[in-house]
């Protein structure tokens, strides 16, 4: 069975504190398979 996390948000959010590869860290530290980033707000391409 996966352990993954659905619901994240970065810095790039404004309710989110942390950078991307921060987040990414943490998930392979606590031993998750997969993180989805949800962030709010625009992302520009």
């Amino acid at each position: 069975m996966l352990s993954v996390e659905l619901h994240a948000h970065s810095a790039l959010s404004y309710d989110g504190r942390d950078p991307v590869d921060l987040l990414l860290e943490q998930a392979a530290a606590v031993g998750l398979d997969a993180l989805a980033v949800t962030d709010h707000d625009e992302i520009d391409a």
